[in-house]
């Protein structure tokens, strides 16, 4: 049986990118593995008035998303395995608002230490199987990330690249087309839709 493994870099990502391609591959024989990268986080903009100390906010909505993730995965395939890396999301981590984690200019993900964690902790999944990772469309410097681990430690014809959403939506032809000449670029191999 063939071993898919989907990163993705926030809890939501894999589901709101994904959810009909996961709701077609349970016919499949396919083992589904989904890995969040920064699942540590106080964004929720739909959560209810959260503590001001940071610890209890970050505790309460990681607990929150965890809980709609799991409902979700439930809702398509109950044999999803999902695993958490629990890093801090970008505004945390980086100390920036949630308005600038889209601006790829402010961030120079090269050299990133993040990337170099992270690309040690993919290639196990790349042993195992085939990944999906982000495209980074929108250019969010957690996607950007994810994306970087990935291709650094990618293996010859592994890897493929997902439109992460509501990104996809938002960004014109050209920058798609950027993105996937970037992620061409850094694996070496001409990606096809």
């Amino acid at each position: 049986m063939t071993e898919l493994t989907i990163v993705s870099p926030h809890r939501d990502d894999v589901p709101f990118s994904l959810y009909l391609s996961l709701s077609q591959w349970r016919a499949v024989p396919l083992k589904l593995n989904v890995v969040t990268v920064f699942n540590l986080s106080v964004y929720a903009p739909r959560a209810s008035a959260l503590p001001s100390n940071l610890d209890e906010a970050k505790s309460i909505v990681t607990s929150l998303r965890k809980r709609e993730d799991s409902r979700v995965f439930r809702l398509i395939d109950k044999t999803i395995r999902v695993e958490e890396l629990n890093f801090l999301d970008a505004p945390l981590r980086l100390g920036i608002s949630v308005a600038s984690v889209c601006k790829p200019q402010s961030f120079l993900i090269d050299g990133r230490p993040e990337v170099e964690t992270l690309s040690h902790r993919f290639r196990r999944y790349f042993l195992r199987g085939l990944v999906l990772a982000p495209l980074a469309l929108g250019g969010h410097v957690d996607h950007r990330i994810v994306r970087a681990a990935a291709i650094k430690s990618a293996m010859p014809q592994k890897l493929g690249f997902y439109e992460d959403l509501p990104y996809a939506t938002w960004v014109s032809d050209a920058s798609l087309r950027k993105a996937v000449l970037a992620a061409e670029h850094g694996t070496g191999v001409p990606l096809k839709s």
